[in-house]
């Protein structure tokens, strides 16, 4: 059921068009997703993520190290980005799969609290909020070539980034 026009609809009744000749009504839960799958684009690259995430060194492997590119069983990558200035790192895991990933380890480069910056499977984002509770401590286990390691909740089909808190 439509409920009077919505702004910017190409048709002025509220509806939005999709592919194939299917349409949503703006109030519907499809509409409403996508709405937040938007939110989370915009809080990825907003003003105050970007300045924290500058990664200006595109083009020089300074910028980038992976911490783990080989796990095609879990189907789960990680890397750090870092910019040129002294900024702390981002750690930036993503689970290509729908399953959950408990107690997934990573060795990370540096010890203390890992604060998670960012979590795609956020309910904000219209996810199931699994996560990691805002963040996680290092323990001194080895992993990955650093001498301490994060144990995380990979949310399904998700991507995180965490950074020093």
């Amino acid at each position: 059921m439509l409920k009077g026009i919505a702004r910017g609809a190409p048709d002025g009744l509220g509806v939005v068009p999709l592919a194939g000749g299917v349409s949503i009504g703006r109030d519907s839960p499809e509409h409403q997703r996508c709405g937040k799958v938007k939110a989370g684009k915009r809080d990825a690259v907003a003003p105050g993520a970007s300045e924290r995430h500058s990664f200006d060194t595109p083009a020089n492997s300074a910028g980038f190290a992976w911490i783990d590119c080989c796990d095609a069983a879990n189907s789960v990558i990680a890397f750090v980005r870092r910019a040129r200035t002294e900024a702390a790192p981002v750690l930036v895991v993503c689970n290509f799969t729908p399953v959950v990933r408990q107690r997934y380890r990573l060795g990370v480069p540096i010890a203390g609290r890992w604060r998670e910056a960012l979590n795609s499977d956020a309910v904000v984002y219209g996810g199931s909020g699994t996560g990691n509770l805002g963040g996680v401590e290092t323990e001194r286990v080895p992993a990955h070539g650093h001498a301490q390691s994060v144990v995380l909740t990979l949310p399904p089909l998700g991507i995180l980034f965490l950074e020093p808190a």
